[in-house]
């Protein structure tokens, strides 16, 4: 399999989601996911600020992710640009237009706020698959190619 992917992580989104449900986010078997649909070129994980110390943002970089540390939801009005929903969907166009050799973006989030990434992905020819739990948009069922389940411990 010679197709190039990229896994772009959503964590305050999905260890909310988690941490709501009492699970935890298994990033061994995250990171095993998105391999398993081509060559891995890397798999970013946007952390704001305030959860940089999360055992599990340990865990993640224990497997290998990126960790890139964005803005808090916390900062006044005028760097809300600086969220880490804004950032990973900066990165990610970035990541489709300037990779011509990539194939597929794995997008790890429920929000909807990412369905600018994906039909830009879409509209560059990238496969688009989405990795949530149960609290995923009704807009990204919609727009996704593939939708697969978040992994968590047991």
């Amino acid at each position: 399999m010679d197709e190039r992917v990229v896994c772009l992580v959503d964590y305050e989104n999905i260890a909310d989601e988690a941490v709501l449900s009492g699970k935890i986010i298994n990033f061994h078997e995250l990171v095993a996911l998105a391999r398993s649909y081509g060559r891995l070129a890397g798999t970013y994980v946007f952390v704001p600020d305030h959860r940089l110390k999360d055992e599990v943002v340990w865990r993640a970089r224990k497997q290998g992710c990126v960790i890139i540390s964005t803005g808090s939801q916390f900062q006044d009005r005028a760097k809300q640009y600086l969220t880490a929903d804004t950032i990973m969907i900066d990165f990610g166009i970035s990541m489709a237009v300037a990779m011509q050799k990539l194939d597929k973006i794995v997008v790890v989030s429920h929000d909807g706020d990412f369905v600018t990434l994906i039909n830009h992905a879409k509209n560059e020819g990238v496969e688009v698959i989405v990795v949530a739990g149960e609290k995923i948009a009704g807009v990204l069922r919609e727009v996704a190619d593939v939708i697969r389940d978040l992994p968590f411990e047991s």
